[in-house]
């Protein structure tokens, strides 16, 4: 949980300092800057969870029903981890983005 945290800190950071840098090249509010900041951010990590949701096509068995040879549909462990990764990344970036988001506002 410690390093979830520091994570997203790091995240938060790293936005704060394009935030900053936009703000000075642009005449655009910083809460502004904020709040769009935060929304691509999700919807980077929420890009990231809908593609690591492909990784395997589920538990249906496609071999079962056509004439063709087909993959190896089966989750593997291997599969399984690239799943969670991209969900981590989602998970962590949805967390980095409510602060931005809310601060923004509240600017």
């Amino acid at each position: 949980m410690k390093s979830f945290f520091a994570t997203v800190l790091r995240i938060d950071l790293g936005a704060l300092a394009i935030v900053v840098i936009v703000r000075l090249q642009t005449k655009h509010d910083l809460g502004t800057i904020m709040v769009w900041c935060g929304f691509l951010m999700l919807i980077i990590g929420s890009c990231a969870a809908l593609g690591g949701w492909d990784v395997a096509p589920g538990e249906y068995d496609l071999r079962l029903d056509q004439k063709f040879p087909q993959g190896n549909f089966v989750r593997s462990p291997e599969k399984w981890s690239e799943m969670h990764k991209s969900y981590d990344f989602c998970l962590y970036l949805a967390a980095a983005s409510l602060p931005l988001i809310i601060i923004g506002y509240l600017l």
